[in-house]
């Protein structure tokens, strides 16, 4: 059994989770630094999940707060329950996961240790059984401590991997957080806190795993890694200008945002500002008028770092390559055309 010694709350949303709630609530108990205290936001659940939560909160060796959620999605039951913390450390849980036992004790150490506010670390994707599935969500090859604005702007690291300090939420202007580039709607509640702390602070990502994501047919998000390389290249071919143009609007949304909660013209509004001038680039390489044209967006893309790392802010050289593609691909489209 642990020892509560950590000033941590976990932040669980719940709904009709009662087929695998009860592991990740042992999950929570068997950790070697227990949390200080379990909020559970139930967004009316019509299932056992209740009265598994009330059960648990009799037998706990920590705190358990049980509330109802304002039933408006997902991401709204996170963040309701949020603003309930008054802990220093917050740590997302999903209701069908299983912590390692180290999972809180090695995320806090990293923020202690680091003076870092936000932390994400590696996880064992799984079957509905707990079965390793031979791959890893988030994988992170190596453990490293990222400035502000360093690192890759497109990977959300998800709310299960991730532990921060509370005070990152004061920063956060949840009524008018932008529209993700992941999907059609706003940013969740994982993803508002991971663009602040991308924006404004310190981070670390561990390479260990220390939970498991288990997939199964209910998750309200899957494991977006279930791709081999022939997809990965399927995909890439496949992206289109109306691609890159949606992205780099999100993106300008994620700069018009910052500007909202940060200085105007402040340094993480510029990264994206750029950010989004390079997509609009690669969507000009596929949709530019003539050859010229995209023949120019393309050396342009280069001069720019479209294709540095995106640790650096690019896309990396995979992406020169499939621009490149691109590019002789509407040439070859272009001849067909005046042939046909």
């Amino acid at each position: 059994m642990g020892v509560v010694s950590s000033d941590c709350t976990v932040v669980m949303a719940t709904f009709n989770g009662a087929k695998y709630l009860t592991d990740q609530l042992a999950s929570l108990q068997n950790q070697t630094m227990l949390p200080r205290r379990l909020i559970v936001s139930d967004d009316g659940s019509t299932d056992a999940t209740r009265q598994i939560l009330e059960s648990f909160a009799k037998r706990a060796t920590f705190e358990v707060v049980i509330v109802d959620g304002p039933q408006q999605g997902y991401a709204e039951n996170f963040w309701s329950a949020a603003k309930l913390v008054d802990t220093k450390y917050l740590a997302w849980s999903d209701q069908d996961d299983v912590w390692g036992p180290q999972k809180i004790l090695r995320c806090v150490q990293a923020l202690e240790e680091t003076g870092a506010s936000f932390v994400s670390h590696s996880a064992s994707v799984v079957d509905e059984e707990l079965r390793p599935l031979g791959r890893s969500f988030p994988d992170y090859q190596r453990t490293r401590v990222l400035r502000p604005l360093q690192g890759d702007p497109y990977h959300v690291a998800p709310g299960f991997a991730s532990v921060f300090r509370k005070e990152i939420l004061s920063e956060i202007d949840w009524g008018n957080r932008p529209l993700s580039h992941l999907h059609w709607r706003a940013v969740g509640h994982d993803h508002a806190v991971g663009l602040t702390a991308f924006a404004f602070h310190s981070r670390v990502q561990l390479s260990e795993s220390v939970a498991c994501y288990r997939q199964h047919n209910s998750n309200t998000q899957g494991d977006p890694s279930v791709t081999g390389l022939n997809r990965q290249i399927s995909t890439a071919l496949k992206t289109s200008a109306d691609d890159y143009a949606r992205l780099a609007s999100r993106v300008e949304g994620y700069a018009h945002y910052l500007s909202l909660v940060s200085e105007p013209g402040g340094s993480g509004v510029r990264f994206f500002q750029d950010a989004a001038e390079r997509a609009r680039l690669r969507a000009r390489i596929r949709n530019g008028k003539s050859f010229p044209v995209r023949l120019q967006s393309l050396l342009e893309s280069a001069s720019k770092g479209n294709y540095r790392s995106k640790d650096n802010g690019g896309f990396g050289f995979p992406a020169f390559l499939n621009d490149s593609f691109a590019l002789c691909l509407s040439v070859t489209n272009s001849e067909s055309s005046a042939t046909g």
